[in-house]
């Protein structure tokens, strides 16, 4: 027999299901959950104003003044992926909601798909969410599917509800992942023989490799390939990097937006120097010189490159108005030591800082598109380039550990998977009310 308790969230959850399109809707347009409550506030500020101030110039002039703080609006943290229900709970509902995603589950191919994904999820909620708790919700068939939308939208047990909606989210990512033109390219080793087609990894190495030679135990950077005159630059260490998938998963997952630009550092190589001078002479011969560059400039996303070892005050007022400057800022910086007290830490830039990201981290991060040859032509993909010295590597080792970092994510991506979802929402007016309740009788 239900208990009141439950009776009472089967009720709200009817409630929300009815509006739920509705409130995918506002979602969609970019309207915030708290938006309705912070416009009753707003009236009954502006009903104050009009009580108690007679000069309208002055009433308007604090009701322009009041607006933004009360309704302070992020379009860019408002993702469909945090709805609170689909409000879906009829097979024939589901399977036209997700003929919009391309899978139609009458087609023998789609519906392995859809089990295919399901599958993936359930092993990464288990893996990093909860530790097999979904037992109930793990069974990939068609009616598993069925029966997952089933319980988001509060038709099953009810402390099952969280875990239902953070699988449906796990599994959107996914699939966005499986369709999207380049996360969908996953970098991979190209077997001997087989042409260098579409492997960025690849592409990446062969870039670097005509310009880094092995020479004994040492990784020596020439601007110029090793030709007469060029002396060269000792790398401490130089490292290919690729994002695993899991990785990529959680990082869509705590990005507001689960969009590509989120995991720009899927694939990439992290450089390091013996000195932050060395790491800016490298980033000059590689990007910019006008003879030696071998990456294009010009497809720099400036946006997402990020400096956190240089002092840029240092570097404006060396190449400011001078065409020579950048010329003479490498000849000093060859002759003259920064010391590391002078050197940039994400806590000069805040502007740049991931939450996820240690205040200690050193490195500079440049993003850029490379040109890499598919069977469908040449594409362009955005791939990741760090240049540390060895001072910074130490450093962020020591203080900012990746572990720390990948910790720090995972506990905001269980956060967000687990939260906005009819049990939360449910929970928060029971406690909304009991707070009514109290304060009217006190």
């Amino acid at each position: 027999m239900p208990t009141q308790l439950q009776e009472d969230f089967t009720e709200f959850a009817n409630e929300q299901n009815k509006v739920a399109s509705l409130a995918r809707m506002g979602k969609g347009l970019g309207i915030s959950p708290d938006e309705p409550e912070m416009s009753r506030e707003m009236l009954a500020i502006i009903q104050i104003l009009h009580d108690h101030i007679a000069d309208t110039t002055l009433r308007a002039v604090l009701e322009a003044d009041i607006r933004p703080i009360l309704k302070p609006k992020d379009e860019s943290a408002i993702s469909m992926l945090d709805v609170v229900t689909l409000g879906l709970t009829e097979p024939d509902q589901i399977k036209r909601y997700l003929k919009n995603y391309g899978v139609n589950l009458d087609e023998p191919n789609d519906l392995a798909y859809a089990i295919g994904v399901m599958t993936e999820a359930i092993k990464y909620f288990n893996k990093h969410i909860k530790e097999n708790k979904i037992n109930e919700l793990s069974t990939p068939t068609e009616e598993g599917i069925y029966h997952l939308f089933r319980t988001a939208a509060g038709k099953g047990k009810r402390m099952m509800t969280p875990d239902a909606c953070a699988l449906l989210r796990i599994m959107a990512v996914i699939d966005f992942i499986n369709k999207n033109p380049l996360l969908s390219i996953l970098p991979r080793e190209r077997e001997p023989g087989t042409p260098n087609k579409g492997y960025v990894l690849e592409a990446l190495r062969e870039k670097l490799s005509s310009r880094i030679k092995k020479e004994g135990k040492k990784n020596i950077f020439y601007s110029t390939g090793g030709e007469a005159g060029d002396t060269g630059i000792e790398l401490i260490r130089v490292e290919l990097r690729i994002k695993e998938r899991d990785r990529v998963i959680a990082k869509l997952l705590h990005k507001p937006g689960n969009k590509e630009e989120a995991v720009l550092d899927h694939i990439g190589a992290r450089i390091t120097t013996r000195t932050p001078q060395d790491a800016i002479k490298i980033i000059h011969e590689m990007f910019f010189h006008p003879r030696n560059a071998i990456f294009p400039d010009i497809n720099i996303r400036v946006g997402q490159s990020k400096n956190k070892i240089i002092n840029i005050a240092i570097l404006r007022s060396a190449t400011q108005g001078d065409p020579k400057a950048i010329e003479s800022f490498m000849t000093a910086i060859a002759e003259e030591t920064i010391d590391h007290e002078e050197l940039t830490t994400i806590e000069d830039v805040p502007d740049q800082h991931n939450g996820h990201s240690s205040r200690k981290y050193r490195a500079i991060h440049i993003t850029v598109d490379i040109p890499i040859r598919t069977d469908h032509g040449i594409i362009l993909f955005p791939i990741e380039l760090q240049f540390l010295d060895i001072q910074s590597r130490i450093t962020n080792e020591q203080e900012a550990s990746h572990e720390g970092y990948v910790a720090r994510q995972m506990d905001a991506v269980s956060k967000r998977l687990l939260s906005s979802n009819l049990l939360s929402e449910f929970t928060k007016e029971r406690k909304d009310g009991k707070k009514k309740a109290t304060a009217l009788s006190s």
